[in-house]
């Protein structure tokens, strides 16, 4: 459910904060390159492996979000 993809993002962004490589309000986010996506997209080891992550920035990762009306 959502809120098991909820608990893996903030998993995953605990992750690379505890790295340094974000901050709280530096306006990045941590995206999941291999993404968890709709109604079929399954947490997973693959999905939430620390190389399947990257930091990028807000903007970058509402461009790549689907189209939302």
């Amino acid at each position: 459910g959502h809120r098991a993809k909820q608990a893996a993002r903030m998993r995953a962004r605990r992750l690379m904060e505890k790295e340094g490589r974000v901050h709280k309000n530096d306006g990045k986010e941590v995206d999941h390159k291999k993404f968890l996506g709709g109604k079929g997209g399954k947490l997973n080891k693959e999905t939430e492996a620390k190389s399947n992550l990257r930091v990028i920035s807000k903007e970058a990762n509402r461009r790549k979000q689907p189209k939302r009306k």
